[in-house]
């Protein structure tokens, strides 16, 4: 194979593996949840800002965003008096997180 085959077929698979790149984990934060949560299995608002550093807003619409996609399953709950919502991962975001982390694994493969 020639320099250039092999460098068309580099190109051909970094497109591949970009392709299939889940662009809603694209997002720091929501891979930073997701991750997360196929750790833990289930995590509450307060503990999920806590560890992603990010805003009450900014993580709404992140875990609204990730809800609205069946990535998420939001429990809501009372702890005493307070309310408390829970986020577990669904099945569909478990794939969804399993096939990005493949797609970021290809995507890297060779680069020292």
């Amino acid at each position: 194979m020639s320099d250039l085959e092999e460098s068309a077929a580099e190109v051909e698979r970094v497109q591949q593996a970009s392709a299939a790149l889940d662009r809603l984990l694209g997002h720091r934060a929501r891979l930073t949840i997701c991750a997360l949560l196929a750790r833990l299995e289930t995590m509450d608002f307060r503990r999920l800002k806590e560890c992603t550093k990010e805003t009450d807003g900014n993580l709404g619409a992140h875990l609204s965003k990730l809800e609205q996609a069946e990535y998420l399953q939001v429990t809501k709950a009372f702890r005493g008096k307070r309310p408390v919502s829970w986020y577990q991962l669904t099945p569909t975001g478990h794939r969804a997180v399993r096939q990005h982390l493949q797609a970021l694994a290809q995507l890297t493969a060779g680069i020292d």
